[in-house]
């Protein structure tokens, strides 16, 4: 637990704990810390656990890198209200039925990249990467294996924040046919978002979902084997109408059998 302003971390093993490594001000709830470093630790949550493995609330300004998780009860990272990080070249290897790979809540302009979210023998519970109420991030060639969706885009409930203007691209996405599942899911005025140059396969409806959402410019993925097509925009009556949204240059590969 670290209420500093500059810490670094690396070479550390963590096995059986309830938070792995957790950085946030306890001396100043709600007030940013920054210059956090997490690089080369081996982290492993219990099973049950109430924490996450990797957690950055209200940091700013830090990196979390070369990191593997390698099973996470939560969450493998977990971010809130945090800004102008960077989740770089770390492996979640799995996570329980709760747990996403990176979840990111209320936390703007931070970079996901290079990170490689489950395996082929094991699952993430969850989501690959989630973004709730999160805006102007960078989601990009990250490889997410066995999720129950790839990357979803969605509003927070909670304070009506919604997921705006994040870029989500070159990611390789491989999920494992879960009843609901979408390799991509911008839900719930999620507007203004770009998807470009992914590949989805093995979700057991699309390759991509897009619900009440404008704007949105979806170009150059390619979707394969997935049973109900490769994308698909829908209007609901609880939200505004999915219009506005750009496609164009998208590639939908076969059909899988359910």
């Amino acid at each position: 637990l670290f209420p500093y302003t500059t810490l670094f971390r690396s070479g550390l093993t963590i096995t059986n704990s309830q938070w792995s490594v957790q950085a946030v001000n306890w001396q100043s709830p709600g007030s940013a810390i920054t210059g956090i470093v997490l690089r080369n630790l081996v982290v492993t949550t219990l099973s049950p656990s109430t924490g996450h493995a990797l957690s950055f609330s209200y940091v700013n300004n830090s990196v979390i890198e070369l990191c593997t998780v390698m099973f996470a009860y939560n969450n493998g990272i977990s971010v809130s209200n945090s800004s102008q990080n960077s989740f770089i070249n770390n492996t979640i290897m799995s996570t329980s039925a709760n747990g996403d790979g990176i979840a990111l809540v209320d936390s703007d302009h931070n970079v996901i990249t290079g990170n490689t979210i489950g395996s082929a023998g094991s699952i993430i519970g969850f989501d690959g990467v989630f973004l709730i109420g999160s805006q102007y991030n960078y989601v990009g060639f990250n490889t997410i294996l066995n999720p129950h969706n790839g990357v979803t885009l969605t509003r927070d409930t909670s304070n009506n924040r919604f997921a705006i203007r994040n870029w989500v691209g070159n990611n390789h996405i491989s999920l494992r046919n879960l009843a609901g599942s979408d390799g991509l899911w911008f839900n719930d005025t999620s507007d203004y978002n770009m998807a470009f140059g992914n590949d989805a396969t093995g979700a057991y409806e699309n390759g991509m979902a897009l619900f009440t959402s404008r704007g949105n410019y979806l170009q150059g993925n390619v979707f394969f084997a997935n049973p109900q097509g490769g994308i698909f925009l829908n209007s609901l009556s609880t939200g505004p109408t999915a219009d506005r949204n750009v496609v164009q240059q998208n590639y939908q590969i076969g059909r899988a059998h359910v």
